[in-house]
């Protein structure tokens, strides 16, 4: 089976038009800077989370639980762009909030009350489906990341990652694609389960075969058939 590397759709694409227009009626629009805490782990939930422009990441950060002591790295469990959203794991089950959120870029981010949410799965029927369709999608990319720290090689995550960053926030100039992720390669190892040392090898090493270059918070790609063959099918 091909690689699938098709985008999660935008949250509010996924919705009826006056249902969009109901959660954009009570939404509450804020603009953060980089390395903003939109909230950390163990707080109570304030909402539903849409960003609209910027990146925001979900982590679990060094010292925040009792399982992630203060010397463990950052655990990057995924990178939130516009039209996606975050935080309504809390919203759904009522229990406090289960990673931090933290701005990478300056960020535009809507807040949906928690009380107006759960007013609306009762009123509007498609607004549970689309929470359950991405949620889905989520559990199966979990599934996913979970299976290939057993099966691929720490090279092959970090391409297959680079590959997916590259759909969501690449630009084509002619035959290269520009990935400008901003992340750090502390943050590319803990999205891949690898050291800063090893990202730093890898990707100096897929450089020097001509595949990528590789700048700050940026990674080219010169080849990308070349990358798709080295990680193989995806199911």
């Amino acid at each position: 089976m091909p690689v699938d590397l098709a985008p999660t759709p935008p949250f509010l694409d996924l919705v009826a038009e006056n249902t969009r227009a109901a959660l954009l009626a009570v939404a509450e629009t804020t603009t953060v800077r980089k390395g903003t805490e939109i909230f950390r782990t163990g707080d109570p939930s304030d909402g539903l989370y849409e960003v609209v422009s910027g990146k925001v990441k979900l982590s679990r950060l060094p010292g925040e639980t009792p399982d992630h002591p203060a010397n463990r790295h950052e655990s990057l469990l995924r990178v939130v762009s516009a039209g996606q959203i975050f935080g309504e794991v809390a919203v759904f089950d009522g229990g406090p909030r289960n990673a931090s959120a933290v701005a990478v870029t300056k960020a535009v981010v809507r807040r949906y009350p928690p009380e107006a949410v759960q007013r609306m799965l009762r009123q509007h029927p498609d607004l549970g489906i689309a929470c359950l369709t991405l949620i889905a999608r989520r559990l199966r990319f979990a599934l996913e990341r979970t299976t290939d720290i057993h099966i691929r090689d720490g090279a092959a995550r970090l391409i297959k990652t680079i590959l997916i960053l590259g759909v969501r926030f690449g630009q084509r100039d002619g035959a290269r694609l520009v990935v400008r992720h901003d992340l750090t390669q502390a943050e590319l190892g803990a999205l891949t389960g690898l050291s800063r040392e090893t990202v730093s090898k890898v990707l100096a090493d897929l450089a020097g075969q001509g595949l990528m270059e590789i700048g700050s918070g940026t990674i080219i790609v010169i080849d990308e058939d070349a990358l798709r063959r080295y990680i193989g099918p995806w199911t």
